[in-house]
């Protein structure tokens, strides 16, 4: 099983978009630092536009009718983790309005080594408004979240074809599944009961 790694991006002073492939997740995870305008009043960031983000689909998702579609937020307590949530349609734009944020991306497309020899990677970001970073999750990627600091508000656009894939009908993944070994920084956070009750697969 590939092991994750962290990234944490400081503050920049671009005035550009700046898209990076993530060089532990194959398979169009990419890792966004929007435009900022800084000056002496504070700063300015453009979080979505769409020469920029829509390209970031692939050109055959988006002949088929995926393209982004809404908005949803969630705020949370300090110690508070969600996730790994995933399903095979939606594309997920991430990132941290508020507070600090500990991003957890793991790989499950395929199910299995043998479909996928990447499955079971992954990889953690701290998101924060201090540094900007937006992360791109495609389909057949689970994502969770630990809150670090209290009323964090983690943001996400959804892409997708057709209907929106809900609670209802996402898969879940323990947070501490044995499977994955994935790095966390808490040991006893607060959950939910589905969270809780997520298959270890």
């Amino acid at each position: 099983m590939a092991i994750g790694r962290s990234i944490y991006y400081k503050e920049r002073s671009w005035n550009d978009f700046h898209i990076y492939s993530s060089k532990v997740l194959t398979g169009g995870v990419k890792i966004i630092q929007p435009s900022v305008y800084h000056e002496h009043r504070g700063e300015i960031s453009t979080t979505y536009h769409s020469d920029y983000y829509d390209r970031l689909i692939p050109i055959t998702e988006r002949e088929r009718g995926v393209q982004f579609k809404h908005d949803r937020y969630s705020k949370s307590e300090e110690g508070v983790l969600r996730g790994l949530h995933w399903d095979d349609k939606t594309w997920k734009m991430v990132s941290c309005l508020h507070g600090k944020i500990y991003l957890v991306v793991l790989d499950v497309r395929g199910g299995n080594t043998t479909q996928n020899p990447q499955y079971g990677s992954w990889e953690t970001y701290i998101l924060s408004p201090s540094t900007q970073t937006q992360v791109l999750i495609p389909p057949g990627f689970a994502n969770g979240h630990y809150v670090m600091e209290k009323n964090s508000i983690f943001s996400y656009k959804l892409a997708y074809d057709g209907e929106f894939v809900d609670v209802d009908k996402q898969k879940t993944i323990k947070w501490n599944s044995k499977k994955f070994n994935i790095e966390w920084p808490c040991t006893n956070p607060i959950i939910s009961k589905r969270d809780a009750n997520g298959k270890n697969s």
